[in-house]
């Protein structure tokens, strides 16, 4: 799809002595036209705007006050005038063309405001009608970008055509009171899979990033640079202005696995003449900005810093839709797409999983100050050269991943398979003593039949009867612990030797090629639990159960299990429906033995325990 440009001026933004806001907007340039500063019409923010923002960022808005809350934002942007140029462009679009609108806000106020929410419905919609399909970034048609004011020319998109494609992906989980764990591993596996398709890219991962790891990511030249992880917009009044002024940091680990928070403009200046075309920013308000100073934002100083793209987060987004849309958004970019209908697909991905209520489709906002919307043409006459040998990075206790091919003496191209992602991740702490799997996912098709793994200090984690499950779609190999019913012991280090030492048994791809050794390893919690009974009553359990919990609170209790399951690396899910069952008693039944045949019936057990203390 190609993108016909819209351009959208917003400024002149006043406040009054009584709070009111307005501003002045004008179509600059479209395919129908453009207005004249005269023309430029006169916008007011609704009296109730402000404080509906405050529901958007705590998640609490309903799908009906998310399209009142749409409304006015489109009500403003796109007052009668401008909203015709926009119909008109519509009408003037070829069947594969789309409408780039991009927002020029040279007014610190309104560059805060969340735009990505505009509900503007497309002509002939009936007037009564309020539907999710309203929404302005989830046609597929339309993109809207923030085009940053600046006084220099937009960057540059030559074609590629010396080196191969380089991305970095920094990640980074420093555990903070009240932050949850993200899963970097599965989104780590998800890029893997969705990159695969675009020729000539290396990618290396720097798990568990610090400040020298990112040194390191750039000491080669970079296209794209992605950081999956925490960040935060730290606010304070000012009585200067009377308004708020703000920096972005992105968090980084230091050497002890504690916590570095890099303020935007040290980021800025470290991406500075690396060759960064698109910067991703998958931190929690990676996007924020206030209404003093238009640099304090991190995807806003790093626009300034000349990279052409930039994507980043204006709210808190969940963990599993963050995941979601860096997949899709990646494949949309691997199959040749320009970047703003990879953003769409990547938006579409959250809107498809979540329900009426899900407004993280909203929290992408895309910086754009290319003109063209594909990041990496080909060049002319020819495709990307192949990747080659990976770089030799620094053993820093991480999972360090580069993907790319190797070489052997009489010229053959060998391409090992190798561990991407595993479940605890590598370096975690706090791990739950009733952990009874990990997961293990590589990058190549695997034999099932072969499994080079082995486990210290002394048996703590089981292997001499584990049982081991292969998943094709994934890759993944679940080995679950022989000794389950036994807590794994407190404050230990647990590690995992892949294909070290070499066996006849080792991990193997398809075509019969070792996969390449690593060390993982996770550290479990530092008390020591009670000891599970060895034998659980199974009735008894069921007896306790079916009078206890309503059928709604059985779910929840479900719930409960599959969480619990899942903090431990276990994809499982728990609800009765899955266990089956007309009634209530077949249901508990059921789900007993559901979960009894996988090993995870301790799980049920602590769940109804810590529902209803003293039952059983």
């Amino acid at each position: 799809m190609k993108y016909r440009n819209l351009d959208l001026e917003a400024f002149d933004y006043k406040r009054t002595d009584d709070g009111a806001e307005q501003f002045r907007v004008r179509v600059a340039d479209s395919p129908a036209g453009q207005q004249s500063l005269e023309e430029a019409a006169t916008a007011p923010l609704p009296a109730g705007l402000r404080p509906q923002l405050q529901f958007l960022e705590q998640r609490s808005l309903s799908l009906t006050a998310l399209i009142r809350l749409g409304v006015m934002l489109a009500d403003a942007l796109f007052p009668p005038a401008v909203r015709a140029f926009v119909e008109r462009s519509r009408e003037r679009l070829d069947d594969d063309e789309g409408l780039r609108i991009r927002l020029k806000l040279n007014t610190y106020a309104l560059a805060d405001l969340p735009w990505e929410y505009a509900y503007l419905p497309q002509p002939g919609t009936p007037a009564n009608y309020r539907g999710q399909d309203g929404f302005l970034v989830l046609d597929r048609r339309i993109s809207l970008v923030r085009y940053e004011l600046l006084g220099q020319a937009p960057g540059s998109l030559d074609p590629v055509d010396a080196d191969s494609l380089r991305m970095a992906v920094l990640m980074a989980n420093p555990q903070l009171p009240g932050v949850p764990a993200l899963n970097l591993a599965a989104e780590e596996q998800h890029i893997i899979q969705a990159i695969g398709g675009l020729a000539g890219l290396q990618v290396q991962f720097y798990c568990n990033a610090t400040l020298d790891m990112l040194q390191d990511a750039l000491v080669r030249e970079t296209h794209i640079f992605h950081f999956a992880g925490h960040g935060t917009f730290d606010l304070k009044l000012t009585a200067a202005s009377g308004g708020i002024e703000g920096k972005g940091f992105l968090l980084f680990m230091d050497e002890s696995d504690g916590v570095v928070y890099l303020p935007a403009e040290k980021l800025a200046v470290n991406l500075r003449g690396r060759g960064v075309r698109l910067a991703v920013l998958g931190a929690c308000q990676a996007s924020r900005r206030d209404n003093v100073n238009p640099w304090t934002g991190i995807a806003p100083a790093l626009t300034r810093a000349g990279i052409p793209a930039v994507i980043g987060m204006q709210y808190t987004i969940d963990d599993a839709n963050a995941i979601a849309f860096s997949r899709r958004f990646y494949r949309g970019l691997a199959a040749g797409q320009p970047i703003d209908a990879a953003v769409s697909d990547g938006r579409l991905a959250i809107f498809n999983r979540g329900g009426e209520s899900e407004q993280d489709w909203g929290v992408p906002v895309l910086y754009l100050r290319a003109e063209e919307g594909v990041l990496f043409p080909r060049p002319v006459g020819g495709t990307f050269p192949p990747a080659g040998p990976r770089p030799t990075s620094a053993d820093n206790g991480s999972l360090s991943r580069s993907a790319g091919f190797t070489g052997t003496g009489d010229g053959r191209l060998v391409i090992p398979p190798r561990v991407i992602a595993t479940v605890p991740a590598n370096g975690a702490t706090g791990v739950s003593h009733s952990l009874v799997a990990v997961r293990i996912t590589f990058d190549k098709d695997m034999q099932d039949d072969k499994h080079g793994l082995k486990s210290g200090p002394g048996g703590a984690f089981g292997l001499v009867n584990a049982r081991v499950k292969y998943d094709v779609p994934t890759r993944t190999f679940t080995v679950t612990r022989d000794n389950a019913a036994v807590p794994l012991p407190p404050n230990t280090l647990i590690y995992f030797d892949v294909n070290v030492p070499a066996s006849p048994d080792d991990f193997m791809d398809l075509a019969g090629v070792r996969a390449e050794p690593i060390r993982f390893s996770f550290t479990t919690e530092g008390s020591a639990p009670e000891l599970p009974p060895a034998v659980v009553d199974k009735r008894a359990l069921r007896e306790a159960i079916i009078p206890a919990f309503s059928a709604e609170e059985l779910r929840i209790l479900c719930s409960d299990v599959q969480e619990s399951l899942a903090r431990d690396g276990v994809t499982l899910q728990v609800d009765p429906e899955i266990a089956g069952g007309s009634g209530k008693p077949a249901q508990v039944l059921n789900l007993i033995q559901y979960l009894d045949r996988r090993g995870y019936l301790s799980y049920l057990v602590a769940a109804v325990r810590a529902a209803r203390p003293g039952i059983i």
